[in-house]
């Protein structure tokens, strides 16, 4: 009977183990998708940089690096012929990609 109990013990033991680090891989990956999400936070600092000098620095691209530009900012544009509407979608985490390039070029340039 003790040897019956022992073994439901270990069982029920090993059961809360596996759970635990289920658990566990689970809040790692939590933490991971976390992470990433705040890393896609738009602020009005990361607007402020990429756009600070941006009018000297679109008249020194060349049309495949403006192609690039505009690519990293806008996910689509629609055109509604009945009403003449456009209307642009930019991608999420444009803006912070293009601020993280421009303060990266002029650290480059330092």
């Amino acid at each position: 009977m003790e040897r019956a109990v022992a073994a439901e013990e270990t069982a029920r033991l090993a059961d809360a183990q596996e759970r635990e680090a289920i658990a566990e891989r689970r809040q790692s990956e939590i933490r991971s998708e976390l992470a990433d999400l705040r890393n896609r936070i738009i602020n009005e600092a990361d607007v402020q940089t990429a756009l600070a000098e941006f009018d000297p620095v679109w008249d020194e691209l060349s049309s495949q690096e403006k192609s690039k530009l505009l690519k990293l900012l806008i996910e689509r544009v629609d055109y509604d012929g009945q009403a003449g509407t456009i209307s642009v979608t930019f991608h999420a985490t444009g803006i912070k990609t293009l601020a993280t390039e421009v303060v990266q070029c002029l650290v480059d340039r330092l």
